[in-house]
């Protein structure tokens, strides 16, 4: 799947996760920028409705980065 940064920053804005996101660099945490668990949970089922795919529960620890779940959206 061809998926852009600019994408999931977008989404990441618009799901409710902190606004903060909007300069994040991409091999930021997540977390460093404001986003909560309940910001990531969010975050993911937006992703997952938005691109029709599953990120499994077990992944989504590991993808706490920009980079990181565009690598891993690429790789569905």
């Amino acid at each position: 799947m061809d998926i852009k940064h600019e994408e999931v920053l977008a989404l990441l804005i618009s799901s409710g996760v902190s606004d903060e996101v909007a300069g994040i660099e991409y091999d930021a945490s997540l977390s460093d920028a404001g986003a909560d668990s309940l910001d990531i949970s969010n975050f993911f089922l937006c992703l997952e409705e938005k691109f029709n795919v599953k990120v499994l529960d077990e992944d989504i620890d590991e993808l706490d980065t920009v980079n990181a779940i565009v690598s891993y959206m690429r790789k569905k």
